[in-house]
C-alpha cells in the first residue's frame, strides 16, 4: 500500500471510523457532558453548599475540564484496539496509508472529541441558565468568546481596574488552552504505547508531564530569574503603582507577550512532540 494520501480512499476511512467513533464513544461523551446537569443540580439545591449564584466563569473552568477529560479517554476507548495483536488485525489490513490513518485519529480523537463537548457543554449550560429556578446566572459561553480577544481586555480596562490581576486572570486562560492544545498530543501516543488500562494510565502520564512542566517553571521563578519579561519581578512589584496608566498597560502587555511565547515554546513542543512520536509509533507497529 502506497503512503501517499489519497482523498478519496481517506473520506472512506474517515466514515468508517467515524461510525466506530460514535458506537464507541458516543454514550460515554454524552455521560461527560451530563455531568453539567449534575453540577446544576448540585450547585443549584443541596443546602449545605450555601450558594447564592454560579457565575458563568465557574461554569467555564467546569467545561474545560470536562473537554480535558474527554479527551483522555477518547484514544482508548474508541480507538484502544489499534494496537492489539488480535483485535488491532484489522487496522493493519485496512488498505490505507500511515497518513491517513494518522489524520483520521487526529480529527476524532484531538478535534471533533473537545468541540463535541464544549459545544454540547454551552448549549445544555444555556439552557440550564435559562431556566427559571436554579443558581445559575449569565451565560458560559461569553466566557469562551473572550478567549479570543484577550488583550483588548486590558487595553479597554476601566481606569478603577487593576491591570496587573488582570493580567495575571487572562495568562491563566491564555496557559489553560495551550495546555489543552498539547494534551490530546500525550493522549494520542499513550493510546499507540499502551495496550491495557490506556485511560488511567494516559491520565497518569499527561498528569505527571504537567506536573513536571510546572514545577519546572515554578522553580525557575521562586529563584528569581525572570524568564518572563526585561525587568526584574520584584522591581515591577515595588514600582507598578506609581507608574501611569499608560505605563502600567505597557508593561502589562510586554509581561503578557513575553510569558506567553514562554508558554507556547513550551506546549508547542510537547504537543509537536507528541504528534510526531504517535505518527512514527502508528508507522510502525507490529501485528
Amino acid at each position: 500500500m502506497s503512503n501517499a494520501f489519497n482523498i478519496s480512499r481517506f473520506n472512506r476511512l474517515l466514515a468508517l471510523d467515524g461510525r466506530n467513533y460514535f458506537k464507541r464513544f458516543g454514550l460515554v461523551l454524552v455521560i461527560i457532558i451530563g455531568v453539567n446537569v449534575v453540577a446544576w443540580a448540585a450547585f443549584s439545591f443541596l443546602p449545605y453548599l450555601e450558594i447564592t449564584e454560579v457565575l458563568p466563569l465557574n461554569r467555564y473552568l467546569l467545561i474545560t475540564l470536562l473537554a480535558a477529560i474527554s479527551i483522555a479517554m477518547a484514544p482508548g476507548i474508541a480507538f484502544g484496539d489499534i494496537n492489539d495483536k488480535r483485535a488491532g488485525v484489522s487496522q493493519m489490513i485496512m488498505p490505507v496509508s500511515t497518513l491517513e490513518k494518522f489524520l483520521s485519529l487526529f480529527l476524532y480523537c484531538c478535534l471533533l472529541t473537545p468541540v463535541l463537548c464544549v459545544v454540547g457543554s454551552l448549549i445544555l449550560d444555556t439552557l440550564l441558565a435559562l431556566l427559571p429556578f436554579g443558581k445559575y446566572e449569565g451565560f458560559t459561553w461569553s466566557q469562551f468568546v473572550m478567549q479570543f480577544h484577550p488583550k483588548s481586555l486590558i487595553v479597554n480596562a476601566d481606569a478603577d481596574e487593576n491591570l496587573w490581576d488582570l493580567t495575571f486572570f487572562l495568562n491563566r486562560d491564555y496557559q489553560y488552552w495551550l495546555q489543552m492544545i498539547a494534551l490530546p498530543s500525550v493522549c494520542l501516543f499513550a493510546n499507540l504505547i499502551f495496550k491495557k488500562n490506556k485511560v488511567a494510565k494516559t491520565f497518569l502520564v499527561a498528569a505527571l508531564i504537567w506536573f513536571l512542566v510546572i514545577a519546572v517553571l515554578i522553580l525557575v521563578q521562586r529563584n528569581g530569574i525572570d524568564v518572563f519579561t526585561s525587568y526584574p519581578m520584584r522591581e515591577i512589584f515595588s514600582h507598578f503603582d506609581t507608574l501611569s496608566r499608560e505605563e502600567q498597560l505597557s508593561l502589562c502587555l510586554e509581561w503578557l507577550r513575553g510569558r506567553n511565547m514562554v508558554w507556547i515554546g513550551i506546549f508547542g513542543t510537547i504537543g509537536l512532540l507528541g504528534y510526531v512520536l504517535s505518527f512514527v509509533k502508528l508507522k510502525n507497529l507490529k501485528y
